[in-house]
């Protein structure tokens, strides 16, 4: 399958709320692109986060820390439209295809951290913290130790 036929069917599965609550609110992917790739994300004093507001009306935020143990950022993009929504991480994809893999990358390990202990990451253990949803499965205690 293409993958804006992909994104179509993965974004009401991958939203806080049920599928059937969030129509006309906004939805979000995240995406995890390489440290190194952020500034072509952002554009020359913003223009491409800039562009993709105001032709599509997505929010796009580009997290400023690497997630733990990682040389991988977080970038949110949020729409109350799926089509424009699909059609901004196209174009964000677009953007950085050609640089993406110039450089090694240390893949995200995706595991609970607890929150705050690694900043401005778009992690949700953050976003659990500050009340914005229910977790899924009772955090851990404590961190487990980096790698």
């Amino acid at each position: 399958a293409d993958l804006p036929a992909v994104l179509r069917h993965l974004v009401p599965h991958v939203q806080m709320a049920a599928p059937e609550k969030m129509e006309n609110k906004y939805k979000e992917l995240r995406i995890l692109v390489p440290d190194y790739v952020c500034s072509t994300v952002i554009g020359p004093k913003g223009e491409n986060v800039q562009t993709i507001q105001k032709e599509l009306g997505s929010y796009v935020q580009v997290y400023k820390d690497t997630l733990p143990n990682s040389s991988e950022n977080v970038v949110c993009i949020t729409n109350k439209d799926t089509e424009l929504l699909v059609e901004s991480v196209i174009r964000m994809s677009e953007k950085i295809k050609d640089i993406k893999s110039i450089s090694h990358v240390s893949l995200y390990n995706p595991q609970l951290w607890l929150p705050g202990d690694y900043g401005d990451t778009g992690s949700y253990v953050e976003e659990m913290d500050a009340g914005y949803f229910e977790p899924r499965a009772a955090p851990l205690s404590h961190a487990p130790p980096p790698l």
